[in-house]
């Protein structure tokens, strides 16, 4: 879950402001440098590949990425000069305080609103902002971003043709984020997850010409297949332990988006991140049954305090937060076992972006 659940278009200017203020926190956190031999200063950005559990440059350092969200959640997406959208200004902002990642928002329903038919100009717009960034050098992660499902439920991410579900008369909508466990929106989920109508055949597809369309765009650092994937109608067995039974199902799921970017990108990292019962403390049983053995692959979790989300969705008191703390040690313990469990790089891509400073090893 996000602190946001839409996005307004603040003016540019302020946006910089905060965007300036985000640069110093995380940059005054994170900038640490990278380690091996020193690059060529104008070498141009250079394209990331996975070694174990990190991420490693064409001069064989260890990189260490830490940047900011740019998703727009709200049609229409990546639109060049809207004031949203970073720009060459933004990028110029973000790399003075150190920062060299984004996360851009690539949702399904922006590369493919119609059924089978790929949005070229939104392609094009994209390798723009990825080429702008890494001028920079900055590195562009592609979100595949969803937050409800779909606009059917007023949420984002898939669009309506791809979905069959839709809300029962008079079903009760709560919003974000009571709304996932509306019956309704469980069968739609339900739909991706045994790809029903060949939505996961979709996305592919979809996922399969942006990955194509980065090929020789060395800023771009990967594609996040699913933000926040919600596990339908066995999310019930997901607590109070996880659900390693529907786990099995959503990694096939991401095997399948994997395989469809590395038949037209074979290079080019995937992000899998947990299912989102993660930011309730669950941990992920991905990685288990099977192991990951395809290369390239990172785990992408999120770092959110639920404490302080309920006071913030639900009015109560804000002293919650106070519990944050013992939260996020569990989120990090929850990161510890999965990392010695598959020996793959982490990036936590929200609120931020951050690699960890160290490695943790088996």
């Amino acid at each position: 879950m996000r602190t946001h659940p839409t996005r307004t278009r603040p003016p540019t200017r302020l946006r910089r402001r905060l965007a300036a203020v985000a640069a110093v926190v995380l940059g005054c956190a994170l900038a640490l440098p990278a380690v091996g031999h020193a690059a060529p200063p104008s070498a141009g950005i250079g394209p990331l590949h996975v070694e174990g559990t990190s991420f490693v440059d064409r001069y064989g350092r260890t990189v260490l990425l830490h940047g900011v969200n740019n998703v727009d959640k709200e049609a229409p997406y990546v639109q060049l000069g809207d004031g949203f959208t970073v720009s060459d200004a933004d990028a110029a902002l973000l790399a003075q305080h150190g920062l060299n990642t984004v996360r851009l928002g690539t949702p399904f329903d922006a590369l493919m609103p119609t059924a089978g038919v790929v949005d070229t100009g939104f392609l094009d717009r994209v390798a723009t902002v990825v080429d702008t960034l890494a001028a920079h050098g900055i590195y562009t992660l592609l979100d595949d971003h969803q937050d409800g499902l779909s606009s059917i439920w007023g949420g984002n991410g898939f669009p309506a043709w791809s979905i069959h579900a839709r809300p029962a008369a008079g079903e009760p909508n709560p919003g974000f984020p009571l709304y996932y466990v509306m019956p309704s929106m469980n069968a739609g989920w339900d739909e991706v997850w045994d790809n029903t109508y060949g939505v996961l055949d979709h996305l592919g597809d979809a996922l399969g010409a942006l990955a194509a369309k980065m090929q020789g765009h060395p800023g771009a650092l990967g594609i996040e297949l699913l933000n926040e994937p919600w596990p339908g109608t066995a999310f019930p067995t997901c607590f109070p332990n996880g659900c390693p039974g529907f786990d099995v199902k959503y990694q096939a799921a991401m095997q399948k988006l994997t395989d469809a970017v590395r038949a037209k990108n074979a290079t080019l990292p995937v992000f899998w991140e947990p299912n989102v019962t993660w930011n309730e403390t669950m941990p992920s049983n991905l990685g288990e049954h099977p192991p990951i053995t395809t290369p390239g692959v990172v785990f992408a979790p999120h770092d959110y305090c639920i404490p302080s989300q309920l006071a913030i969705y639900l009015n109560l008191p804000p002293q919650l937060r106070a519990a944050c703390s013992l939260q996020q040690a569990k989120t990090w313990g929850n990161i510890d076992s999965l990392t010695r469990r598959t020996h793959i790089p982490t990036l936590v891509t929200e609120p931020a972006t951050a690699t960890r400073p160290c490695c943790t090893t088996p």
